[in-house]
């Protein structure tokens, strides 16, 4: 049994009581490892490991190896008690469900503009893309030609932005999407 500290409503358990679990099917690569180390150090613990009183860790076991990594002494956990095998691996699947699925032009909208270093995110759209490609493949053409002649000369801004859909082509008019959206 883990012994456990409460602070600031978050229960924690010391690191070194904490172990993977031996039937993990998930496979994380050297470089994906490296992004949640680096995800880590930035942000902290965001998130509560999934662990069994024994110390067991069903959800999070790359966290767990990634805190152990970085030295960091103490884990936030969420202790869960299944009442059988197939409960633990479903509270373990549930823990990496993915639920929902980004909108690719919101997406590419949304961090067009910040300052990001788009290279440590791995996003599911449907797939995993990496978002710089994403962005490239959504943001203006590379024939500015063609964005001139599909821009709405009507606008009096003619500072619009296009962005092309990877799967369909269809070209989106950013100003004409915002201009729709408040009608």
């Amino acid at each position: 049994m883990i012994k456990t500290t409460v602070r600031d409503g978050k229960e924690y358990a010391p690191v070194e009581e904490l172990f993977r679990w031996d039937k993990n099917p998930k496979l994380v690569l050297k470089d994906d490892f490296e992004r949640l180390k680096r995800h880590i150090k930035k942000f902290g613990q965001f998130k509560p490991l999934v662990v069994l009183s024994s110390g067991e860790v069903i959800g999070g076991n790359s966290r767990i190896e990634a805190l152990k990594d970085l030295g960091i002494k103490e884990a936030w956990v969420s202790i869960v008690n299944p009442k059988d095998e197939a409960e633990k691996i479903e509270i373990a699947l549930a823990d990496n469900d993915e639920v929902g699925k980004y909108i690719e032009e919101e997406l590419a909208l949304l961090v067009t503009d910040v300052d990001i270093d788009l290279k440590d995110y791995k996003i599911n759209v449907g797939k995993d893309i990496d978002l710089e490609r994403l962005l490239e493949t959504l943001g203006p053409s590379a024939n500015p030609e063609e964005d001139k002649e599909t821009q709405d000369h009507d606008d009096e801004d003619n500072t619009d932005k296009f962005v092309t859909c990877p799967e369909c082509g269809h070209k989106f008019s950013v100003l004409k999407e915002v201009k729709n959206d408040k009608k």
